[in-house]
């Protein structure tokens, strides 16, 4: 090990707490952690909810995202067992029911796509 005994600190910020390699154990971590203003990645997770906290989202204002426990959400998804089917030429409306609540949901066709043989959609 004698042989590594002329290892020198580097000056592009590469200091290891006890010199034994790039990691950061405990000091801070330089630069910034994303961008003032903008939208983290923690936003645009999928989140599992219950339809009763669909239903008690808030919307701050027309336009806002919608915040369920106080965070804002932008993906969401549940399950639930279909109470009732509705199809119509343009959509399907599906009743769902979850324990927790009822939500009603429509699965938009669209005419021009659509091939007789394939509905677009299955049960």
């Amino acid at each position: 090990m004698s042989a590594y005994s002329g290892f020198t600190k580097t000056s592009y910020g590469a200091q290891g707490g006890d010199d034994s390699g790039g990691f950061f154990a405990g000091g801070s971590q330089q630069g910034s952690q994303g961008g003032a203003g903008g939208k983290s990645y923690q936003d645009e997770s999928l989140r599992p909810v219950t339809i009763k906290q669909i239903l008690d989202a808030e919307e701050a204002y027309a336009g806002a995202d919608f915040k369920i426990d106080g965070s804002p959400v932008t993906q969401i998804t549940f399950v639930g067992q279909i109470r009732k089917i509705q199809p119509q030429p343009t959509n399907i409306t599906l009743n769902i029911d979850d324990g927790t609540g009822m939500i009603e949901v429509k699965k938009w066709i669209d005419v021009d796509k659509q091939d007789d043989a394939d509905a677009g959609f299955e049960l």
